[in-house]
C-alpha cells in the first residue's frame, strides 16, 4: 500500500473513530444523564413527604449519589469527545480547569487572534496529544505553574510554559522519550512540537499546528 493510501485509510478509520465516539458522548449526556437527572429530581421530591427519620436519612444519601453520578457521566462524556461542538480551544480550556483542580496546578489561559475551528482530524490529534503530554508531565514531575497561550493565526500555535521542582536526570529522559513518540504523531497532520528547557526549573512547550481547511 503506498503512502498516499495508507494515509487516506488512516483518515478514514479516525473518522470512523471519532463519530463512534460523539454518539457515546452524546448517548451519556442526552440520554443516560438525562435519565438520571429525572431520578434526581423524583428522589428531591419524595423527600419531602418521607417521616421517617432513617428512612430520609437514605434517601438524602440516594440523592447526593444521584447528583455525584450526574456529574461523573458529564465529565466522562465532555472526556469522551471534548471538541464536539465548542472546537479545540473550548475542549482545551474545560481540560485545563480539571487539569488544575485534579493537580493542584496554578493555571493561566491566554488567546490571541480569531479562533476558528481545525479540520476534525487536526482536532483529534492536537488535542489528544497535548492532554497526553500534559497527563505526563503531571505524572513525572510535581508542576507548580502553567501558562498556556494559543495564537489563532495562519499557524496556530499552543504554548506551555510550565514550572516543576527539581527532579531527576531519569525522570527527564523519559519525558523526552514520550516528545519525541508525540513529535512523530504531530507530524502525521503537518505538525510540529518543540521543547525548549529554560533552567533546570522552567521549560517550554510549542505545539505548532497549519491552520489549513
Amino acid at each position: 500500500m503506498n503512502s498516499e493510501k495508507h494515509d487516506l485509510l488512516d483518515t478514514h478509520m479516525l473518522r470512523h473513530y471519532e463519530k463512534e465516539l460523539e454518539e457515546i458522548s452524546s448517548l451519556l449526556h442526552e440520554d443516560i444523564a438525562q435519565k438520571m437527572y429525572a431520578l434526581f429530581n423524583h428522589l428531591q421530591y419524595v423527600q419531602q413527604y418521607i417521616d421517617d427519620r432513617q428512612d430520609r436519612t437514605r434517601n438524602e444519601e440516594m440523592i447526593k449519589l444521584t447528583k455525584c453520578t450526574i456529574e461523573d457521566l458529564r465529565f466522562i462524556s465532555q472526556d469522551v469527545l471534548p471538541f464536539c461542538h465548542k472546537g479545540i480551544n473550548g475542549a482545551i480550556e474545560a481540560f485545563l480547569m480539571n487539569y488544575s483542580k485534579k493537580n493542584g496546578v496554578s493555571v493561566q489561559i491566554h488567546s490571541y487572534g480569531e479562533k476558528k475551528r481545525l479540520p476534525q482530524i487536526v482536532e483529534v490529534f492536537s488535542y489528544r496529544i497535548l492532554k497526553d503530554m500534559l497527563n505526563n508531565l503531571a505524572d513525572l514531575f510535581t508542576v507548580s505553574d502553567l501558562e498556556v497561550t494559543c495564537f489563532w493565526e495562519e499557524i496556530v500555535q499552543i504554548r506551555i510554559n510550565y514550572t516543576i521542582e527539581l527532579q531527576s536526570k531519569n525522570q527527564h529522559e523519559q519525558f523526552l522519550d514520550h516528545i519525541l513518540e508525540y513529535k512523530e504523531k504531530m507530524e502525521l497532520v503537518k505538525g510540529t512540537i518543540n521543547l525548549e528547557r529554560i533552567d533546570e526549573h522552567h521549560s517550554q512547550l510549542t505545539l505548532s499546528i497549519q491552520n489549513e481547511r
